[in-house]
């Protein structure tokens, strides 16, 4: 989710139906929604990903290998 969050600006995050899928998923599971309190721990771990993306220029390797290994997306 913090690799959507900064890099998600793409137009195949939206044209991925497996992609959508998970994100359907994690909302649901962590209760990420409108009026719902997210799980707390989810949240936490979301914090640390979120400050390490943001200090980088580029997409850091662990990354780009997700979203591309999992979606076959490119992030760069």
């Amino acid at each position: 989710m913090a690799i959507l969050l900064h890099y998600g600006n793409n137009e195949a995050f939206v044209l991925s139906p497996h992609f959508r899928a998970d994100c359907e998923y994690i909302s649901k599971r962590f209760h990420i929604h409108g009026s719902g309190t997210p799980d707390l721990e989810f949240t936490e771990y979301l914090k640390e990903y979120n400050a390490e993306l943001e200090h980088c220029e580029k997409p850091p390797k662990w990354a780009v290998d997700l979203i591309k290994g999992m979606y076959n997306i490119d992030i760069y």
